[in-house]
């Protein structure tokens, strides 16, 4: 398993829509069969079939393209992939594809915020200035929690001018990133009213970054993924050795390593960071 660049890649955690990441807290590993369920077999096959066709009608109306898994009693009913990873080259997608998954990003990043908090090397209601450095003065009353809820007042950078067409194409430093919003002045006065920004998740990936020492991808890795299991999850950086591939996946990554990067298919981590989206 890898990460894909997809043609719509609007994160930089990637997850597998595999079994272990979705069912094993919800699906008791040693569930036994009952009866009943040795009984629905028949039962069972017509649900597959039933989803299938679902499924494959969605597609085919440009409606779908992903993987689907359905699990009783612990036995997955239903584990198929449908669709392209990637139209552009090609790429089916398998059960065993990894997805961005875009600004499901953000919350674990408010959860490397409360790990840090609980550790003692932040506090929600520090003053995010103490962890950003060339802080404009309209920030400083911000507060981290402010951050966390969507009430900082910081402009939400997907919603500039052109960000479709234009800004969101292009591949910035962290700093740069940062100047595209820096000096705007805020919508409203921090903690009046919630507004979605994309922004404040952005900084607060550098407050994790700041407090712990680490990158965020490195601690997200370290303090998340790997004492949790989640052995297909990850945090896209561009790099192709992310995750272990298989033969489909490794096409795409190199054929993507090697194609002209003035016309990128994917968007670089260094700007959307934290926020996934």
């Amino acid at each position: 398993m890898t990460f894909f660049r997809v043609p719509k890649p609007w994160s930089h955690i990637v997850a597998t829509m595999a079994a272990g990441l979705l069912t094993c807290t919800a699906v008791p590993a040693q569930a036994k069969r009952t009866d009943s369920a040795q009984e629905s077999v028949p039962a069972q096959k017509d649900l597959r079939a039933q989803v299938d066709a679902y499924m494959r009608a969605a597609v085919a109306n440009g409606q779908f393209t992903g993987a689907v898994l359905v699990a009783r009693d612990g036995v997955p009913l239903i584990d198929t992939a449908y669709g392209m990873a990637s139209y552009e080259l090609g790429v089916p997608n398998t059960p065993r594809t990894v997805f961005h998954i875009a600004s499901i990003t953000k919350q674990f990043t408010a959860m490397a915020i409360l790990q840090l908090r609980d550790r003692g090397k932040l506090n929600v209601g520090d003053p995010i200035c103490t962890y950003l450095a060339n802080c404009p003065p309209a920030w400083k009353p911000i507060t981290i929690r402010q951050l966390l809820t969507h009430s900082s007042g910081i402009a939400n950078v997907s919603s500039l001018p052109a960000w479709d067409e234009e800004l969101s194409l292009k591949h910035y430093s962290r700093g740069a990133f940062v100047d595209l919003f820096r000096a705007l002045p805020l919508r409203f006065a921090p903690g009046e009213k919630y507004e979605y920004s994309n922004s404040g998740y952005f900084l607060l990936g550098l407050i994790v970054e700041r407090a712990s020492g680490s990158s965020f991808g490195e601690y997200l890795k370290g303090n998340i993924f790997s004492p949790l299991g989640m052995n297909s999850s990850g945090y896209d950086d561009n790099r192709s050795d992310l995750l272990p591939r298989n033969d489909a996946i490794g096409k795409l990554a190199r054929q993507l390593e090697t194609r002209d990067a003035a016309k990128p298919i994917y968007r670089g981590s260094d700007h959307w960071g934290a926020a996934g989206a």
